[in-house]
């Protein structure tokens, strides 16, 4: 195999995607160049694996799937600008291995940040590792889950496989979706992956991360999956992989941020034009965020009632969540740092406005801002597992402004986190469960119990006026009406991003006139977020059910 893919591209044919955007967000350009992006990682990934037959716990049916023995990865790093370009790919040796097979980039692309300055971002595009002349069947834009670490986005996509192995980065949602580009030949195979890191992780770790700032999100993938396929068309004009067949689909997918950011990544594309050029299907979305005020006010409200698809109570089940406790705190800190960042609402608010010393003092902001240095990255398990520490030990936090330290008791931490746990097969899950009432400012915690949440106030300038109306401004159901197919899974048990949000979207969408034949749940789902994640991910509901549903119309059965 021969691939001449040097540094920039500069002698690769460039390829262009000739784009009709009108009015975007910060001026979208009609065109992108292969040129104005740039490849500076390629990896072979194996995973090894044998075929098991389970059972599908959606189904209760029987079914074949392959299981993973181990995973390798052999990569090489593409000079810094400026310097000489690399050897051809075949002058590097590759060693050839049974198993799955993919081929990975690493590619930085130019997009804009929250003020509307050019910035550039890095990505991972990913396809089948052998060329066999057989052309690709799809482009699936994956979009990740909720990460406090740079080691957990995609372009440091083996970082941590040295240190975990088998459970490892190749098990991450990341490692799922890369699943999409292996090489049989189905709708849900053979196809292309392009995945943003988003702003604040991989080249651009060191600053913020705009949690839940839809548009911009949606704006920077949308950039991502541009630049990504001109990449992949100059590759596959120099022979670097198969190109896409005529009849090729694009198609957002994601769970929990992810399957938000698909959906804001959906509307993006049609609200500006760009669904013709980027032969775009739909979106798959799994447990996403798409109402923050309604997750919010489940949080406030919720005492373990469990609804249906008509928005009933079912009588005969129940969640574990009690009202005013939020079951994976590090979100709370997440949304009001990532609105504050880069929220218009937000910008001259301080986190203290929202939140209790009492967990400030966790370390919980300085653990969020560890990303930008390797050695205090934290994963959101790491920082759950601090938590249940400190219900053990008690807070000592020393304030490294005015050099003050505050000291919290066993008691007072255990009344802020009333529940934790160690869970897990091999005891390595931390499961952790906020008060509201001692997370919060009295002030803020009293606007949350005493407001109807799913009424958005008028005016600006109010701490907590602004927060409402920043999250109000983040709602997915709102503002357009879907015209491409949308494959929803939901658990009415989870209790991280309830059903009530799910619910929430689909009737904005019925009020606004949507052709609800572009809507297809699966919710049959009875288990929290995580676990609903894996079986999202795991089973057929991702790729067999929802991709294919979503690509072909073709409703299941």
């Amino acid at each position: 195999m021969k691939s001449k893919v040097l540094l920039g591209l500069a002698m690769v044919m460039m390829a262009t995607m000739v784009i009709k955007a009108q009015d975007a967000i910060y001026d979208i350009p009609k065109e992108v160049h292969a040129s104005d992006a740039r490849i500076v990682k390629e990896m072979y990934v194996t995973y090894h694996t044998h075929d098991s037959v389970v059972n599908d716990p959606t189904t209760g049916m029987s079914h074949i799937i392959k299981v993973q023995d181990s995973v390798s990865v052999e990569s090489i790093e593409l000079p810094a600008l400026g310097g000489p370009a690399r050897a051809a790919a075949d002058d590097f040796n590759f060693t050839d291995k049974d198993g799955i097979r993919i081929k990975c980039y690493v590619f930085y692309y130019p997009s804009v940040d929250a003020n509307g300055k050019p910035i550039t971002l890095s990505a991972l595009l990913v396809r089948p590792r052998s060329i066999t002349s057989q052309p690709l069947n799809n482009v699936v834009v994956g979009c990740h889950i909720t990460i406090t670490s740079n080691d957990e986005c995609p372009s440091s996509y083996n970082s941590v496989l040295p240190v975990e192995g088998f459970f490892g980065h190749e098990k991450s949602d990341v490692g799922m979706l890369t699943y999409f580009a292996t090489g049989y030949d189905s709708v849900t195979g053979n196809n292309l992956v392009i995945m943003s890191d988003y702003e604040g992780y991989g080249i651009t770790r060191k600053r913020a991360h705009p949690y839940l700032y839809q548009e911009l999100t949606a704006r920077q993938v949308v950039d991502a999956t541009r630049y990504g396929l001109a990449l992949y068309q100059a590759l596959s004009a120099e022979h670097d992989g198969d190109p896409l067949k005529n009849t090729w689909k694009l198609v957002t997918m994601g769970y929990s941020q992810g399957g938000s950011v698909a959906l804001a990544t959906h509307r993006f594309i049609e609200q500006n034009g760009l669904a013709e050029e980027l032969h775009f299907a739909g979106s798959v979305c799994g447990d996403g965020p798409y109402d923050p005020l309604s997750t919010l006010n489940y949080y406030m409200r919720d005492n373990g009632y469990v609804l249906n698809s008509a928005g009933d109570t079912v009588s005969n089940k129940s969640t574990e969540h009690i009202k005013e406790q939020v079951t994976m705190p590090v979100v709370m800190p997440l949304i009001l740092k990532g609105m504050i960042d880069s929220n218009p609402y937000m910008k001259q608010h301080k986190l203290t406005d929202y939140l209790s010393p009492m967990f400030l003092h966790t370390g919980v902001i300085e653990m969020i801002e560890g990303k930008a240095n390797n050695s205090t990255n934290k994963t959101t398990d790491d920082i759950a597992k601090v938590f249940c520490q400190q219900c053990e030990q008690g807070i000592t936090y020393t304030d490294p402004a005015t050099g003050v330290t505050y000291h919290h008791s066993v008691d007072s931490v255990c009344m802020m986190f009333p529940y934790h746990a160690v869970a897990g097969l091999l005891g390595d899950t931390y499961v952790v469960r906020a008060d509201l009432k001692y997370v919060l400012t009295p002030q803020c915690y009293q606007y949350f119990k005493e407001h109807d949440l799913l009424q958005v106030p008028s005016g600006h300038g109010d701490p907590m006026i602004d927060l409402h109306r920043a999250l109000a401004s983040n709602n997915m159901g709102q503002g357009w009406k879907p015209e491409h197919r949308i494959g929803f899974f939901h658990s009415p048990f989870d209790m991280v991003v309830p059903y009530d949000n799910y619910l929430s979207v689909k009737k904005a969408f019925q009020d606004a006139g949507t052709d609800m034949n572009l809507i297809y749940l699966k919710d049959n789902s009875e288990d929290d977020h995580v676990d609903a994640g894996t079986q999202f991910y795991f089973t057929k509901n991702a790729d067999e059910i929802l991709m294919n549903w979503v690509v072909t119309g073709v409703r299941p059965n």
